[in-house]
């Protein structure tokens, strides 16, 4: 059964740097509390009618906007740091993703939408009217 999650961790990017300059816009994370879940539905509505909220964005957004996926590569390109072997020998898996997810979070605490305002106030009190509606799935814990 899907269950509905209101936001359970905020991160504010003017809080990495501790300064603020004229006209700055601040951001706040919308992340899942799920190891492993489907994205049914993100209604930012709520969001986007809080007073100060200049945008909010989604996975979807970004799909719609023609980004495309960036690559991981856990494989260090720096010569002098040495070569990471995976068990077996088994070659790495590099996985092309988008920064926010459109089907489904992979882990607690991946980002599925960006709260973007006026004021840190204002990102986190979007942010939190942000409405995730999820389906579990099994996930694997090592």
């Amino acid at each position: 059964m899907p269950s509905k999650s209101p936001l359970q961790g905020l991160s504010s990017v003017s809080s990495a740097t501790g300064c603020a300059i004229a006209g700055q816009a601040h951001a706040a994370v919308v992340r899942s509390p799920h190891a492993h879940a489907r994205i049914l539905r993100i209604d930012a509505a709520p969001a986007r009618a809080t007073p100060g909220v200049l945008a909010v964005l989604t996975g979807e957004d970004l799909v719609a906007d023609g980004l495309n996926a960036m690559s991981h590569r856990p494989v260090p390109t720096n010569p002098h740091q040495g070569p990471l072997k995976s068990p077996g020998g088994a070659p790495f898996f590099v996985g092309d993703r988008l920064p926010l997810p459109v089907d489904c979070a992979r882990f607690v605490g991946e980002a599925v939408a960006m709260v973007v305002a006026e004021t840190a106030l204002a990102a986190r009190d979007g942010a939190e009217r942000v409405i995730v509606e999820w389906a579990p799935l099994p996930a694997v814990v090592t």
